[in-house]
């Protein structure tokens, strides 16, 4: 009987260890996820003209929006870490790293056609 006693409090022991690495292991990944935020910005041509209708897309996701008239833009729950990609017909497609910024202004360039 004292035999199992003291495996019991072994087991209890290692069971207790382990729940408590696996908490803190755990809280270390909570802490280690990318924050979520929302990125505003105007997009305008090389002439400094806004640009309305321009698609805003996180890449690798379908998260994305439109600019406005004004060529304005805002996106909510992007990734601290993510790439934001800019395309409009006949301008060439800029990808640019969100890097924790929360305000990223972008000049689209037309498209040179050779004929």
């Amino acid at each position: 009987m004292k035999n199992f006693y003291l495996n019991e409090k072994k087991y209890l022991f290692f069971v207790a260890l382990f729940s408590v690495l696996f908490y803190f292991t755990g809280v270390q990944q909570v802490s280690a996820q990318v924050k979520q935020m929302t990125v505003k910005g105007t997009v305008t041509t090389t002439k400094g003209q806004t640009l309305p209708g321009v698609t805003v897309l996180v890449k690798g996701t379908t998260n994305g929006t439109v600019t406005d008239l004004n060529g304005k833009y805002t996106l909510s729950g992007v990734p601290s870490n993510a790439t934001l990609r800019f395309s409009f017909v006949g301008m060439q497609t800029k990808e640019i790293p969100v890097n924790n910024q929360l305000v990223i202004n972008i000049t689209l360039s037309p498209i040179s056609v050779g004929l």
